[in-house]
């Protein structure tokens, strides 16, 4: 998604009447790995929530991913802008996953490797 589609989605929503009436919004990025994008994707949609949200308003960002693409430079990322993290792990093929190889080794091993390290 480009930063003009994003800003004008943002634009859209915080102007909807309903959302001046809530207390907050929530936004979740999953679809596919969402980590493929690159942190600078995701700081750009803070700061446009930022930017265009209404001062009563709270605003979370939540993120679904695999965690297999976690890095020390996402956890920092994570928690400076306190955006939650949701771990999914496939099932019901998850013993399949437990035997796939990626370049980093088993992914299920991977994945607690990660989250254990956040």
């Amino acid at each position: 998604m480009s930063n003009v589609v994003l800003e004008t989605i943002c634009k859209k929503v915080f102007g909807c009447e309903l959302i001046k009436q809530a207390l907050g919004m929530r936004f979740t990025w999953h679809a596919g790995e969402p980590l493929i994008a690159p942190i600078s994707f995701y700081k750009t949609a803070v700061e446009l929530t930022t930017k265009y949200k209404k001062e009563h308003l709270e605003v979370v960002h939540q993120i679904v991913t695999n965690a297999t693409l976690i890095t020390d430079e996402w956890c920092k990322f994570f928690i400076e802008n306190k955006i939650e993290i949701v771990v999914s792990i496939d099932s019901p093929n998850l013993y399949m996953t437990l035997l796939e190889k990626n370049a980093m080794g088993k992914v299920h091993l991977k994945i607690l490797y990660v989250v254990s390290s956040c």
